[in-house]
């Protein structure tokens, strides 16, 4: 049980380690998300991303490097509880046609249900987080082979995410080669 918490703050720290780094390379797709979702004045929507950027950061690092870790924990929950807030919201006035601005492999092209579901799994795993006891006395080999088995499953999923994509994409091109060929017929 004690490494199925330890891999769950692994993965819940790479992960929102990688959608830091996301919302930095892709600075300005990020505001333009923020403000797609109009919920806060424009002149808010970069200091909201900051904020955004400085919390996932937090609890990437929090969760990668300490062991205690109730304070990063009671973060994710809040902010991931802000980010279903903003999608239920924009669902709710059938505002999807954007991307959700997860960033890195979380990022969906269009604001769906699934979002907020996955969003829940998201604050339960913080909950299981906040409420056990982690008491890491793991040797540092021990510790980079879980951080390794979990960056992993990261990118096996990432491939897996692009490969749905191009798939998606292939049928799209396929759909308007058809339609030339019928049209030049």
């Amino acid at each position: 049980m004690l490494y199925l918490m330890i891999i769950l703050k692994y993965m819940l720290g790479l992960l929102f380690f990688l959608t830091a780094i996301d919302k930095i390379i892709n600075w300005s797709k990020h505001l333009t998300t923020i403000k797609m979702y109009s919920l806060i004045p424009s002149i808010l929507n970069k200091p909201a991303l900051i904020f955004f950027l400085l919390i996932e950061s937090f609890i990437s690092v929090n969760f990668l490097l300490f062991t205690n870790n109730r304070i990063a924990a009671l973060s994710l929950i809040i902010l991931v509880f802000i980010y279903s807030t903003a999608v239920t919201l924009n669902l709710a006035r059938k505002n999807t046609d954007f991307s959700c601005g997860c960033g890195s492999v979380l990022e969906s092209e269009k604001l769906h249900w699934g979002l907020v579901l996955r969003n829940l799994i998201i604050i339960l795993s913080g909950v299981i987080i906040f409420y056990g006891t982690i008491s890491e006395q793991l040797p540092f080999t021990a510790k980079f082979s879980l951080i390794f088995i979990c960056g992993s499953t990261l990118l096996f999923f990432s491939i897996g995410k692009i490969l749905l994509l191009l798939n998606k994409k292939r049928d799209q091109i396929m759909k308007t080669v058809k339609i030339f060929e019928e049209e030049s017929a």
